[in-house]
């Protein structure tokens, strides 16, 4: 049985609003007046959603926009934008200071691409903040338009889930080509990687990193040169800051590999800055202009790691990703079932001894008394053996 074309029931609204067709068949021709023509992007039996318009960004951070999808589109006119209370020129890294505002939260952890494809004046500035204040957002990332172009700003970087991103448009240029139809692309990948922490330019405020696989993540261009920058870091005095806590014993390595600017990596120990002691340090890893270092960690030890810019240039300028790593040593099974073992030294005559113990040979630590020789063997029974691999040595005081 044949259908006309043209004899569709058109009337039909789906209670999301999409409009669908509906073929009715049996007439060789119209059997009523139609009611609506058949537009190019209707097909018969099937129902077509019009794409829906992009979130509109705002000249208001208060009122921006915000999205979870995995895919996102924001558009805005900055043409009449400016600054609003809290934010201060040059802010974001364009000189225009017309902002629009929008926002992004992560719907798991993994990667996520943010760009500006689609927007119609010359050289964006694109800048990524966590925070639900302008005046403590902690900068993320931050994306210009090649100097090659026309190519769009954009940023890369590991999202955490639930965690939401104010993103900001301006133009680098101070003119009327500076401003204009923006548009914001977000692309998110989920992967399994670990929640990425934003670090600060504040010792105080250092954010906490955690486990033995850990990320973090910060733009270093809006900070600035603190009273206790340390001097032993990099030249650019632009330091992001991170705290990390030992969950094991075992080898450690961090670095900043996918960072895009030239690093200087320092890892310290110490709670304040008056006793920062620096354990590991590296500027220029394998050839490249990113950083890592190496050092062996004990459970609940407490470090300090800061990222630096090299060199006091442009280069050393830009977003940071920091990646922790550490290899947990477990006790050797051989070892663990003996409960207690037995050391002996041959002690001399009035010479004061100090044992010392040990799981990996290099930190070492006192374990029990010191005590006077007599010049004959003196026995010790360790009984936490089995809570790990021990190795012992006696000292003279």
């Amino acid at each position: 049985m044949k259908t006309n074309p043209d004899s569709l029931d058109c009337d039909r609204t789906s209670p999301n609003g999409t409009r669908s067709v509906r073929a009715i068949a049996g007439h060789a021709s119209p059997p009523h007046k139609v009611r609506h023509r058949l537009k190019p992007w209707l097909f018969c039996g099937l129902c077509v959603a019009l794409p829906s318009p992009a979130a509109q960004m705002t000249d208001s951070f208060a009122a921006r926009p915000k999205a979870t999808n995995a895919t996102a589109t924001f558009s805005g006119d900055s043409t009449s934008a400016g600054l609003e209370p809290g934010e201060t020129p040059g802010m974001h890294g364009g000189n225009r200071n017309h902002t629009i505002w929008a926002e992004w939260a992560a719907p798991a952890n993994g990667w996520v691409t943010i760009d500006t494809l689609g927007t119609t004046f010359t050289k964006p500035v694109l800048a990524v903040y966590v925070g639900t204040q302008l005046s403590s957002l902690a900068p993320v990332a931050r994306g210009f338009e090649d100097d090659s172009g026309p190519n769009p700003a954009m940023v890369r970087f590991p999202a955490t889930t639930g965690t939401a991103y104010a993103i900001v448009v301006d133009g680098e240029r101070n003119t009327s080509s500076g401003d204009g139809p923006a548009q914001v692309n977000v692309k998110f990948t989920a992967a399994e990687l670990p929640d990425s922490v934003v670090g600060t330019d504040s010792f105080s405020r250092r954010g906490a990193l955690v486990g033995t696989h850990a990320l973090g993540v910060c733009e270093n261009r809006p900070f600035v040169r603190d009273s206790y920058e340390l001097r032993t870091i990099g030249e650019a005095k632009r330091t992001g800051c991170w705290s990390w806590t030992a969950p094991g014993d075992g080898a450690v390595v961090i670095d900043t590999f996918g960072s895009a600017c030239d690093t200087a990596l320092a890892v310290l120990r110490g709670e304040t800055l008056a006793n920062l002691v620096r354990t590991a340090f590296n500027e220029d890893a394998a050839g490249t202009t990113n950083s890592e270092v190496r050092f062996t960690a004990r459970r609940g030890e407490v470090f300090q790691i800061v990222v630096d810019g090299e060199h006091s240039n442009e280069a050393s300028e830009g977003n940071i990703v920091l990646n922790v790593n550490q290899a947990r040593t477990e006790p050797h099974p051989d070892l663990t079932v003996y409960k207690a073992t037995e050391i002996e030294i041959f002690a001399r005559q009035g010479a004061v001894y100090q044992l010392l113990v040990s799981r990996d040979l290099i930190h070492w630590e006192e374990w029990g008394e010191p005590f006077v020789g007599e010049d004959q063997p003196v026995r010790f029974f360790d009984s936490s053996r089995a809570h790990g691999y021990r190795f012992f040595q006696a000292e003279i005081r």
